[in-house]
């Protein structure tokens, strides 16, 4: 077997690997640097990954719901544990593929793949031109261990639709638990909306992470309550669950992702969803051009004194149509900080991963809230505006091109494919894809762990359903 081989021609033994493992600990000892220590424990599991590749990619999906924010030095953190593991599976891959010394041509063949690979291109072409160098070559890392682990890993580990069923399961499982702690602590409080986003550590950072990840996980287990009907009422009680915890997340974006999943499920049924995508473009332009005309973003500039957080739900959701809502007017104050960036800079931007450094001088004082100093270095909370004024109108566009075909390819192949199992797999891919859309026009959450994840697996298993339907 190839793995087989790849461990012979590398002649690692246990010995070798002890005496690696004393040397970084006396260099930890020296140094006082513990991170050396890691060193034997990723090696190791590179090497066990190469015997049982899969089991080490299905565990990444279950680590995903658990996982923590870990601030390994003040300028250095990480997501733990599925940071590292898309650390060492994106090795593996590297080396299974060099191990092959070649790559299909018909991936080559793939619009999701070719827009993919000229986005992470123009990614680097940025960041040659970057204001902040450095934080782009991370940002740059950063991509390529989300792209090869969840793109990647679905075209060499799955392979039936037992494994498609498997990796769901390993998502879901955890994803239960986190809900069930997360409505436990909340039901302590009353489920009081004050309390929303200080009762979802460690596994989130705020309630919007945690409604977002929980909303894309709403389809899935409703497929599998549809195809798995020997399970049928445990994933009835977990779909309840979700809908439960999607309620009391308070999230109206993640609401709002609900149901435009479920509208596009519908279009994608009535093969319209191209029409449905040019509704939603024409609609942004004109708005878009309406705002900057004569500078009519203006006329919604906030009274500083009423914008404010509100503590109740319902005067929330009332302060939210009346533009008095605190997260709504900080969210203008940064979109329009990033379309004048990107005025100034429309070809390469300003660099991948280079926004908060950038935008104070492109802000308009008349959008200023309590909150914009932005004490949590957060961005834009828009992703097509971060990767307009970071990337330049190509990034945009090749983000846009890319997310639309996969949309396309969704309502393609559901209308090609005769086997059930895969329409329902592609109508769910189409829902999820539908929820993320939604979601980054009022959030940067595809660079995150919890819905990056999600969006590179929906551009693989899209990557391979063309391939295994010869598209």
């Amino acid at each position: 077997m190839l793995t087989s081989n790849l461990l012979q021609r590398m002649k690692i033994s246990p010995i070798l690997l002890a005496i690696v493992f004393l040397l970084t600990l006396i260099t930890a000892i020296f140094t006082h640097q513990l991170l050396w220590m890691l060193i034997v424990p990723i090696l190791a599991l590179i090497l066990v990954g190469f015997v049982y590749p899969s089991f080490f990619y299905f565990l990444l999906f279950f680590t995903i719901p658990i996982s923590t924010e870990w601030q390994i030095t003040p300028s250095l953190g990480t997501d733990f544990p599925d940071e590292p593991l898309m650390w060492g599976i994106s090795a593996l891959i590297i080396m299974m593929i060099a191990a092959k010394k070649k790559v299909p041509l018909s991936l080559l063949r793939q619009p999701i793949f070719l827009l993919l690979i000229a986005g992470l291109f123009w990614a680097v072409l940025c960041t040659l031109f970057s204001t902040h160098p450095l934080l782009s070559v991370k940002y740059v890392l950063a991509k390529l261990w989300y792209i090869i682990p969840f793109c990647g890993g679905v075209l060499l580990f799955v392979r039936s639709p037992s494994d498609y069923v498997k990796l769901a399961k390993c998502l879901l499982i955890p994803m239960g638990f986190v809900v069930l702690v997360i409505l436990f602590r909340h039901s302590l409080s009353g489920f009081s909306f004050d309390r929303v986003n200080k009762i979802n550590g460690p596994f989130f950072r705020n309630h919007v992470n945690y409604s977002a990840l929980l909303v894309c996980c709403i389809p899935i287990v409703y497929g599998l309550l549809c195809w798995d009907i020997r399970l049928k009422k445990w994933w009835t009680l977990l779909l309840m669950l979700f809908l439960v915890g999607l309620f009391f997340s308070y999230a109206r974006g993640a609401w709002l992702a609900l149901c435009v999943g479920m509208l596009v499920v519908f279009t994608i049924r009535k093969r319209i969803v191209h029409w449905f995508l040019l509704g939603c473009s024409l609609f942004v332009m004109i708005a878009g051009i309406w705002l900057v005309s004569r500078n009519n973003y203006l006329r919604f500039s906030p009274n500083y004194s009423e914008t404010i957080y509100h503590a109740g739900l319902g005067d929330h959701l009332e302060a939210t149509y009346t533009m008095k809502d605190l997260s709504a007017v900080e969210r203008f104050y940064r979109w329009i900080a990033a379309i004048r960036m990107a005025a100034d800079r429309p070809v390469t931007g300003f660099g991948p991963n280079t926004f908060y450094n950038n935008y104070r001088g492109y802000t308009v004082n008349a959008f200023t809230t309590y909150v914009s100093n932005n004490p949590e270095h957060s961005t834009v909370h828009n992703y097509f505006l971060m990767q307009l004024a970071e990337q330049g109108v190509m990034g945009l566009l090749l983000f846009v091109a890319l997310y639309i075909t996969m949309m396309i390819t969704a309502q393609q192949m559901f209308h090609r494919c005769k086997d059930p199992f895969y329409k329902h797999l592609v109508l769910i891919i189409g829902c999820i894809l539908a929820m993320i859309g939604t979601l980054i026009c009022v959030s940067d959450l595809i660079e995150t762990d919890k819905i990056g994840f999600m969006f590179y697996l929906c551009v693989g298993i899209g990557i391979k359903m063309r391939l295994d339907f010869s598209c």
